[in-house]
C-alpha cells in the first residue's frame, strides 16, 4: 500500500512539474506577443522579439534579441536593437493600467542615428501614428499598454551617427558609446501615475542617446548643432515645458539670423556675408579663434 502511495504521489508531481512548464512556457509566448504586438503598433514601426524568459519565481522577466525598424526615408536595419533587457516587476502588475515596472535595465544596445535632410530618425519616430494593437493570434484588438517606470538603467551603449550630409570634413559615420544612463519617475509626472506609451518610451530614450551623444568630443559642431535641434523638437512634442524652452530657443535663433541679415545687406558683398554669418551661427566657425583674431 505505501509502494503504490509513493508511486500516486510520484506521478502527481510529474503532473504538476509538467503543467507549471507548460503554463511558463506559454506565458513567455504571451509576454513575448504582447511586447511585439503592443510596439509595433505603439511605433507604428515593426517591432521583432527574440524571446521572452519570465522568472519560474515570478517577480521578474527578460527580453532578448529586440529590434525596431527604421522610420520611411531612412535606411538604417534596424534603427535600434539590444540583446538583453531585465525587467522587474510583479506577475500581477503586468494586467494593471497602467502597469507599473519596478526596474527596466538595458546592456549594450545598438543604435543608429540617421539623417534624412535634417530631421533625424529619432525625430521621425514621433511623427508616426500610433495603431491600434491587434493579437496576431485571434485577431482580436487589445488596449494600447501604458507605463509607469520607477527605474530605467541603460549601460554601454553604442551610437552609430549618420549625418548623411557632405560638410568639410564631416565623415559618413561617428561611432560613440555612451557613460551609463539612468532615469526614474518614467509616466509618473508629479505623481500622477498616469502612465506613458510604449511610442514615448522609446523616444525619450532615443532623445536622452542624442543628448548626450551631442556632447562627445568626437563631433564637429554642425553635427551637435544638428542633434540639438532635433533633441529640442522632439522635447516639444514630449511636454508643455518642453514646448516652452523650444519657443525660446527658436525664437533666439531667429532673432540671431534676422540680425545676420541685417548686417549683411549693409555689407559691399551681402551674399558672402550672409553666409559668412548663418556658417558662424551653425557653429561652422570656432568662435574663440574668430574672438581672437578681432582683438
Amino acid at each position: 500500500m505505501k509502494k503504490k502511495l509513493k508511486w500516486i504521489v510520484l506521478a502527481l508531481a510529474v503532473v504538476v512539474i509538467a503543467g507549471l512548464g507548460i503554463v511558463w512556457a506559454n506565458l513567455n509566448g504571451i509576454v513575448r506577443r504582447t511586447v511585439e504586438t503592443q510596439a509595433t503598433s505603439s511605433l507604428d514601426l515593426q517591432t521583432t522579439l527574440g524571446g521572452a524568459s519570465v522568472s519560474i519565481f515570478g517577480g521578474s522577466f527578460s527580453l532578448k534579441d529586440l529590434k525596431i525598424a527604421s522610420p520611411p526615408g531612412y535606411k538604417a536595419v534596424p534603427m535600434f536593437a539590444l540583446g538583453q533587457a531585465g525587467v522587474n516587476v510583479n506577475l500581477s502588475e503586468l494586467r494593471g493600467d497602467p502597469i507599473h515596472i519596478k526596474q527596466i535595465t538595458i546592456d549594450s544596445p545598438h543604435v543608429v542615428i540617421e539623417a534624412n535632410g535634417t530631421k533625424l530618425n529619432f525625430q521621425a519616430v514621433m511623427d508616426q501614428q500610433s495603431k491600434t494593437p491587434t493579437d496576431p493570434k485571434s485577431g482580436s484588438t487589445q488596449p494600447p499598454i501604458k507605463l509607469v517606470i520607477d527605474q530605467l538603467d541603460v549601460t554601454g551603449v553604442q551610437i552609430a551617427l549618420r549625418p548623411g550630409i557632405k560638410i568639410g570634413d564631416v565623415k559618413d559615420e561617428y561611432l560613440i558609446t555612451l557613460p551609463p544612463i539612468s532615469m526614474k519617475n518614467i509616466g509618473n509626472d508629479d505623481n500622477a501615475k498616469n502612465g506613458v506609451a510604449i511610442k514615448e518610451v522609446v523616444a525619450l530614450l532615443l532623445t536622452t542617446f542624442a543628448q548626450k551623444a551631442a556632447e562627445s568630443d568626437q563631433l564637429p559642431p554642425e553635427l551637435k548643432q544638428l542633434l540639438s535641434l532635433n533633441v529640442d523638437q522632439v522635447k516639444a512634442q514630449l511636454g508643455k515645458r518642453a514646448q516652452e524652452e523650444l519657443a525660446k530657443q527658436v525664437g533666439k535663433i531667429g532673432g540671431e539670423v534676422g540680425k545676420q541679415l541685417e548686417g549683411a545687406l549693409k555689407e559691399k558683398d551681402p551674399g558672402k556675408a550672409l553666409e559668412k554669418g548663418v556658417g558662424d551661427l551653425l557653429g561652422g566657425r570656432d568662435k574663440k579663434k574668430t574672438t581672437t583674431k578681432g582683438k
